[in-house]
């Protein structure tokens, strides 16, 4: 058996039942965890500072966490917890 695509909503136990002439047999079940992928649900905005201040940059995501954040200038980043 194959569940595609797999959708939030396909979690949940399966049961299989297979049939022949003979008769009928439904195994046991075997439980289905989807676990959700990260989305950017609000980008970040841009931003003029005066040297010396900070510039905050934020996202709003969703997903199974932990969630990290990395921030990324050129060659380099930063990590955020």
């Amino acid at each position: 058996m194959t569940v595609s695509p797999v959708l939030r909503t396909s979690g949940g136990v399966y049961t299989l039942e297979v049939t022949n002439d003979y008769g009928t047999t439904v195994s046991s079940g075997a439980s289905v965890v989807v676990r959700e992928m990260v989305r950017i649900t609000k980008q970040p905005e841009g931003l003029v500072v005066k040297e010396g201040e900070d510039a905050v940059l934020s996202v709003e995501c969703t997903g199974e966490g932990p969630l990290r954040v990395m921030a990324y200038m050129s060659s380099r980043y930063e990590s955020r917890n």
